[in-house]
């Protein structure tokens, strides 16, 4: 079904993986098996029991809605079309940001960071079309920077409350006792 078909989209760019993880979602049996097979991938379900066995992929999505709620703070959706324009725009923001021992998942799996239009880190400065574009009142371009700009906020709210819900439920850390001089 649908679950196959988006499937297929990531195919077309990444290939197959080794391995998919999934739940026990009825989108996930049928045609998604056989594909798998078909793909020469691992089809793991989890255990109806315990869904959270697949922690790792379950805390990503959970990071993903909390970011997104946070997006939608920051900007209002026209349509269902923006709407959607900004759920990937928030995907592709925390694929980018997210970082586990030095590496973004983007970089993990293209092994570099696309750049961003218009963003000076990604050199993307250089986009002097759609910067005369932006500031000629564009409002197409206008709407996808504020949707970036939106997205970047909510990422980074949503991480400084994570390390400040991480540094209180560790609790005290011990002080080490320094000398002069160190």
């Amino acid at each position: 079904g649908a679950a196959r078909r988006a499937y297929l989209q990531w195919l077309r760019f990444f290939g197959p993986p080794e391995r998919v993880y999934v739940d026990l979602g009825k989108e996930f049996q049928g045609a998604f098996v056989f594909g798998a097979e078909v793909d020469s991938t691992y089809y793991g379900p989890s255990s109806l029991e315990m869904p959270t066995q697949r922690s790792i992929t379950e805390r990503a999505g959970k990071t993903f809605k909390e970011v997104f709620s946070k997006a939608l703070e920051h900007h209002t959706c026209v349509d269902e079309e923006e709407w959607r324009h900004l759920v990937d725009i928030t995907m592709m923001t925390c694929n980018r940001l997210m970082n586990k021992s030095g590496y973004s998942p983007i970089q993990r799996v293209l092994g570099y960071s696309p750049r961003v239009p218009g963003g000076l880190v990604t050199g993307g400065a250089d986009d002097l079309a759609t910067l005369g574009q932006a500031s000629g009142g564009d409002l197409a371009i206008q709407t996808a920077q504020a949707m970036r700009l939106a997205a970047a906020r909510a990422f980074h709210e949503a991480d400084c409350s994570q390390a400040l819900r991480n540094a209180l439920h560790a609790g005290p850390r011990p002080q080490p006792d320094f000398e002069v001089g160190q």
